[in-house]
């Protein structure tokens, strides 16, 4: 893309070929291993749930920092792994509310040299992200 320019589309524009599966919404899930043990999928895997209930399972919360910081940091922690992984493909769970969360991590994708395409998924609250 010129100028590392991040361009927005429905996932359905950059299905992986061979993938003849869409949802009547418009949109697909992403493929995801039938057995997880059969695959290192790190500490994340290929998908984050950016709700904090979800993330304090795993992670523990950085003292003085709020709940906003803390879900991007762990975001960022997420992207970082995943390219280090070299996934093509990754979703990122921001989940419905005033926005705020979802404006941050938007933000966040645009601004990261290694994602090239974004896509929001109204129906699941989520952003499909196709990494380069």
């Amino acid at each position: 893309m010129p100028d590392g320019e991040i361009r927005e589309a429905p996932l359905k524009d950059i299905r992986e070929s061979g993938e003849d599966q869409e949802e009547e919404n418009g949109y697909e899930e992403l493929p995801l291993p039938e057995d997880d043990r059969k695959t290192d999928r790190g500490e994340f895997g290929d998908q984050l749930d950016l709700h904090y209930e979800a993330l304090i399972q795993n992670h523990t919360p950085t003292p003085g920092k709020s709940i906003l910081e803390f879900q991007l940091e762990i975001c960022r922690q997420f992207i970082l792994e995943s390219i280090q992984r070299k996934r093509p493909h990754i979703r990122i769970i921001h989940g419905r509310g005033s926005g705020v969360l979802k404006k941050e991590v938007e933000a966040l994708l645009k601004n990261h040299p290694e994602v090239s395409i974004i896509s929001f998924n109204p129906f699941s609250a989520s952003v499909d992200v196709v990494l380069s």
